[in-house]
């Protein structure tokens, strides 16, 4: 369970109260409760003396059907434990004891069916930013230099032996689509399908449209809230993450 200052009032104790009272209907109706291992919460905010945290234990980052969410929203943790995951599905398949034979292109499939779901399982919902989409063209070249075979030159050094396979890789991720610029399709395509008044009675689409961008510019111009361009949203001081608004544009751009 997560909860942040700019969703709901009274943050931890509000989503906390709500979480209980969901526990008291599945109770009420089928006779199931949470389990221990179910219950925890992930907030930006300080403890709240009102919250059994006990019951309730809070976390940084929680696991929700194979997605980290992290309580200040940010979509690292998350990459990190994916490139964990991608390096096992590409040494398991990719270069593996039954791959030498393979060529190029072959080892290239393979690359996109086993490795490359992974990442697309996930980073449909992180906020793009150009940072991140550079952190996973990076990741598809460093395993796309795994595949060519270039030789090296007695008279040239290591080090322009590195960065000439690299440049293939960079030129050959190129050609194939890189990760980086395909996660900013992925984003705009599911903003589109969001967007869409067919699908607006959708869980998912009710909470990418609540509390939008124009509800956060009216915030800013709010003099009584927060002061001069301050939307007032937040309890807790830190490092502010990409809102979903403001990366599909930038996804919008960058394609």
């Amino acid at each position: 369970m997560t909860s942040s200052s700019n969703l709901l009032p009274g943050s931890t104790t509000t989503t906390v109260n709500i979480a209980e009272a969901f526990e008291r209907e599945l109770e009420a109706r089928w006779g199931l409760q949470i389990k221990p291992g179910s219950r925890s919460v992930a907030s930006p905010d300080l403890e709240d003396d009102c919250v059994d945290y006990a019951k309730w234990p809070q976390h940084e980052t929680v696991d929700i059907l194979g997605h980290l969410i992290s309580s200040d929203t940010s979509p690292w943790p998350c990459f990190r434990r994916t490139e964990k995951r991608m390096w096992a599905a590409f040494w398991g398949n990719c270069v593996g004891k039954r791959t030498p034979g393979l060529s190029l292109k072959q080892r290239c499939r393979m690359l996109d069916r086993c490795v490359r779901p992974v990442l697309t399982f996930r980073n449909t919902r992180w906020s793009w930013t150009i940072s991140l989409a550079d952190a996973q063209t990076k990741l598809q070249k460093r395993m796309l230099v795994q595949f060519i075979r270039t030789k090296r030159w007695p008279c040239k050094p290591l080090d322009a032996f590195c960065r000439r396979r690299f440049r293939a890789a960079a030129d050959l991720a190129k050609e194939l689509g890189d990760w980086g610029a395909q996660h900013a399709k992925r984003v705009c395509n599911w903003a589109e399908h969001l967007d869409r008044p067919r699908n607006h009675a959708s869980l998912a689409s009710l909470f990418f449209r609540w509390h939008d961008a124009d509800w956060l510019e009216t915030r800013r111009l709010d003099p009584d809230i927060g002061g001069p361009n301050r939307p007032g949203t937040r309890s807790s001081s830190g490092f502010v993450c990409t809102r979903w608004d403001e990366a599909v544009r930038k996804a919008r751009n960058a394609i």
